[in-house]
């Protein structure tokens, strides 16, 4: 097999599967990211693109067989992080030096300095 041949056979051992992430090179943040969150789950990952894709592999596999309260735990965690839409700057009543009474839950003036 000589060169040519090789690399046509390299280019679509691929062509059946669906790319999920594109990052620029190695030096873009996204990889950086990644690579960082895989290599605290698993020892093996390597500073190359293949190591960081076969344990991203490794971790959605990781994915598909955890106990469904775990998985909430990280969907929830997620979603947390998650930004939407445009911040509508502070709302409601100013309560700065003000305590809420006990009995009414009803805002009292605090007479002491802070």
């Amino acid at each position: 097999m000589n060169g040519v041949e090789k690399f046509s056979a390299f280019m679509s051992q691929h062509a059946d599967k669906v790319p999920l992430l594109s990052v620029q090179s190695v030096d873009d943040k996204r990889f950086a990211v990644l690579r960082e969150f895989l290599s605290s789950s698993f020892d093996d990952v390597e500073d190359n693109a293949w190591s960081v894709s076969m344990n991203l592999g490794k971790f959605v596999d990781a994915l598909s067989t955890m106990e469904p309260q775990d998985k909430k735990k990280i969907i929830n965690t997620v979603r947390k992080y998650e930004v939407k839409g445009e911040n509508f700057g502070i709302s409601g009543h100013r309560t700065y030096g003000f305590d809420k009474s006990r009995v009414d839950q009803r805002l009292i003036r605090r007479k002491r300095g802070n």
